[in-house]
């Protein structure tokens, strides 16, 4: 199985998310309501759940017998290992993965600090605009694809949870070295 359209389409789901200097670990959000800031460091793809996405985009060729739910799980379990998405204070993102590092740009048009959720339209550098909702809930993080950009089910639901900034820092720096930048 090639990995590569999965993660050219979890890259475009968060290439453009909220974003600067990560707080201090257990760091609670300035102001009551402040729920971008929570959103604020490093974040690494959940491995269950990408491995849950993958099985569900690829019924048809598990179906054939052209790819196992085992090797499904290992490409799963490399691209988590692969790719960090860095939110910053500046409402910028960086995305690092093989591919290299995508900056993003955030406009939040609506926050529901009761639900930890935000509404946000993140335009990429190279002008692609997705509209989504990131849910926060402690130290997981769930983007997904929210309605009217014209592009129906133009991403998947795709679930990061929080890692430490010296973790975030180390994958960087490993994805560089592997040829990602």
């Amino acid at each position: 199985m090639n990995p590569k359209p999965l993660l050219l389409v979890i890259g475009c789901v968060v290439i453009a998310a909220c974003a600067a200097d990560p707080p201090a670990d257990g760091v609670e959000a300035e102001a009551e309501g402040d729920v971008y800031s929570l959103a604020i460091g490093f974040w690494a793809p959940n491995e269950e759940e990408l491995i849950k996405l993958m099985i569900r985009q690829s019924e048809a060729p598990l179906q054939r017998g052209e790819v196992s739910e085992d090797e499904l799980a290992q490409v799963a379990q490399q691209m988590a290992s692969r790719q960090v998405l860095e939110f910053r204070q500046d409402f910028t993102t960086m995305m690092y993965d093989e591919r290299g590092s995508d900056l993003g740009t955030v406009k939040i048009l609506a926050t529901r600090p009761e639900r930890g959720e935000i509404d946000a339209d993140w335009e990429a550098a190279d002008g692609e605009l997705e509209k989504a909702t990131i849910v926060l809930d402690g130290d997981r993080l769930t983007v997904k694809h929210r309605e009217g950009d014209g592009s129906p089910d133009k991403t998947p639901t795709i679930v990061f949870d929080r890692i430490p900034q010296e973790e975030g820092i180390r994958r960087i720096d490993a994805i560089k070295k592997a040829g990602g930048n």
